[in-house]
């Protein structure tokens, strides 16, 4: 597939499997006051062949965007989906670096007050022809934000652009959403919803896996604990996904 194949199949897939990026042109309706927007997340507008090979989402241009495009690692072939700043000037973005500075602003807040959102995302960036990172997300630094500058939060595929497959392509999808909160805090100043956070809890024995109680076997024996008084724990139900609502 080439790169035009490519982001067709991804605004095809992404309404047909349901993923949240499919919301993206409605969002940017709603939250940026758009009254007009293709339906789709990238057009033939936002789609690049010519030298560098590159797609990003309708309107990414003059905000933080969700890129698709080829790369490379030590002259390998390879696919990167992320979430970008691109930092060259052009027609419409004379001045990228005071123009999306707002935006790293708050993605410089954002992983700051969120670092679970960056879980398992590499960074990277390009700056005077030359390929820096992959490194562990972070914050910004005035030296990387310079012009024609790209910055890259986000991963990549071992294999070249035209070798990819739909397995890639929902793998790509699953990327995508997983950066939608990342976006939405940047662009629409939405607090993400639904971040998950890492518990820790009390476990008593358990041979069920903890999905139902398994018996009196294993139980404290401590005189007055609830394990001895009724033969089970709270926490033998922790993973008992039958009766879950919303």
């Amino acid at each position: 597939m080439n790169i035009h194949q490519i982001a067709e199949k991804l605004n095809s897939l992404s309404k047909s499997e349901n993923f949240e990026i499919a919301k993206l042109p409605e969002l940017r309706k709603k939250y940026l006051k758009k009254k007009i927007l293709p339906d789709k997340i990238f057009t033939s507008h936002t789609i690049f062949s010519n030298g560098d090979i590159y797609a990003f989402h309708y309107g990414g241009r003059d905000e933080i965007q969700f890129n698709i495009g080829a790369d490379y690692i030590n002259d390998n072939a390879c696919t990167r989906y992320a979430i970008c700043f691109s930092l060259e000037s052009s027609r419409s973005l004379p001045n990228p670096v005071h123009d999306l500075q707002p935006f790293r602003l708050k993605f410089n807040e954002c992983i700051t007050k969120y670092p679970e959102l960056f879980t398992d995302l590499d960074m990277w960036y390009f700056q005077d022809n030359k390929r820096h990172g992959n490194f562990s997300p972070q914050q910004i630094p005035d030296d990387w934000f310079q012009e024609n500058t790209f910055i890259a939060i986000g991963k990549l595929i071992e294999k070249p652009l035209e070798s990819l497959n739909e397995v890639d392509l929902i793998k790509i999808l699953n990327g995508f959403d997983k950066f939608l909160p990342i976006y939405k805090y940047c662009v629409f100043n939405s607090n993400p919803i639904n971040v998950s956070k890492k518990r820790i809890s009390k476990v008593c024995w358990n041979e069920n896996n903890w999905t139902s109680p398994s018996g009196p076997h294993g139980k404290s024996r401590q005189i007055n604990s609830y394990e001895t008084e009724r033969g089970y724990g709270h926490e033998e139900w922790l993973f008992d996904f039958d009766k879950i609502i919303d």
